[in-house]
């Protein structure tokens, strides 16, 4: 991994590397210790990068994985806890019809990460923010699927500011959780947020 500071399209996200890896791991576990590996490095054997750098990277060495190239998911894929998954640049995981479970820290810009048929959820505690551009467009199907994700892990859906454009109803339907759900905690960004 290269030092100095990576500055995300549009100023939305400014990290510099120290505060990027002391935020991603919960308190009390070294920086120094975990092991930094950019997706591109591991070869698709059939399954998938990520499929082949999570298989490398295993479960128990606290870990930066930077996704920094297009991937696939050849099937359904699991994130452990000891893996932080930070998304760079314009990379992009088409789920293709398959299921993403982060429950390591994750941390990306207000940009497209997810595309293709698939659900994406969050472990409690993976994410704060969960927003409907990790999707893509500002649509009403984007707000559906970062309101699940929300939902699903006690994160906040979060709705920065623009035009979003509703053509089908976004509903959450309240469904008993493994933590202490009591809402769906929604905010924006404008005025009067």
């Amino acid at each position: 991994m290269s030092q100095g500071h990576y500055r995300v399209t549009g100023g939305v996200l400014l990290l510099g590397v120290s505060w990027l890896m002391g935020g991603l791991f919960p308190l009390g576990q070294q920086q120094d210790s975990s092991q930094h590996y950019d997706l591109s490095s591991f070869e698709d054997t059939g399954n998938g990068r990520l499929y082949e750098a999570l298989r490398t990277i295993g479960s128990r060495t606290p870990s930066v994985l930077f996704a920094d190239v297009d991937d696939t998911l050849r099937s359904d894929v699991n994130i452990p806890v000891n893996v932080s998954l930070v998304q760079h640049g314009a990379s992009r995981i088409d789920l293709a019809g398959h299921d993403l479970k982060i429950s390591g820290p994750f941390s990306a810009a207000r940009a497209q990460v997810f595309r293709g048929g698939g659900t994406v959820s969050f472990a409690p505690g993976s994410t704060d923010q969960v927003i409907p551009q990790w999707w893509g467009e500002n649509t009403s199907a984007s707000v559906q699927e970062a309101m699940d994700a929300a939902a699903t892990s006690g994160a906040e859906l979060f709705l920065g500011a623009g035009e979003y454009r509703f053509d089908t109803t976004v509903k959450w339907i309240f469904e008993d959780t493994s933590f202490d759900a009591r809402a769906l905690n929604v905010r924006g960004a404008g005025p009067g947020r």
